[in-house]
């Protein structure tokens, strides 16, 4: 949740680097055009601006802050 500079130099770029093992399945933040551009570039379609609406899905394994 949140796409800062940390999510978007860091985490994002790792866990997409690791396709086999990892899927960015949502993103969530309070930006709708950085939800657009960053879902866009990695391809995620499940975009949230509201993190309960988030952690609600009971598909998630995970979720990083």
């Amino acid at each position: 949740m949140g796409l800062g500079q940390v999510a978007q130099l860091i985490h994002i770029p790792i866990l997409d680097s690791l396709p086999n093992q990892y899927e960015i399945a949502a993103l969530c933040s309070s930006s709708p055009k950085l939800l657009k551009v960053l879902g866009k570039k990695y391809r995620v379609t499940n975009l949230y601006q509201n993190s309960n609406k988030l952690v609600a899905r009971p598909d998630l394994d995970a979720v990083i802050f």
